[in-house]
């Protein structure tokens, strides 16, 4: 796990931001043939924003629904549901993504 210098930029960079909601793109466990890869929740620990995503014994109610309409960011739908979560931050973690929108 990265440590210090070894802390993303934008991990970095959102712990200087105001408050406000943070999605990570490709959602965690997006893939159910991927290995679950816990990266995103410990770099939360650097920037403490909020995040709809999550992992512990508690998975947030609408999580299923977060991840179902992402796979279409930025399409309408999902940007409309962006909106109405309040996410102020999306970070983009995969480069198939070719096309930006702005919430």
């Amino acid at each position: 796990m990265p440590v210090w210098n070894e802390i993303p930029e934008y991990a970095r960079w959102l712990r200087t931001q105001p408050p406000g909601v943070v999605l990570e793109l490709p959602m965690m466990a997006s893939d159910p043939a991927a290995p679950l890869d816990l990266t995103t929740q410990y770099l939360s620990t650097y920037h403490w924003q909020a995040t709809p995503d999550g992992y512990s014994g508690f998975n947030p109610s609408r999580r299923g629904e977060i991840a179902y309409e992402m796979q279409a960011f930025p399409g309408e739908r999902a940007i409309r549901l962006l909106q109405a979560l309040d996410v102020r931050y999306v970070v983009l973690r995969d480069t198939h993504i070719r096309q930006m929108a702005w919430i």
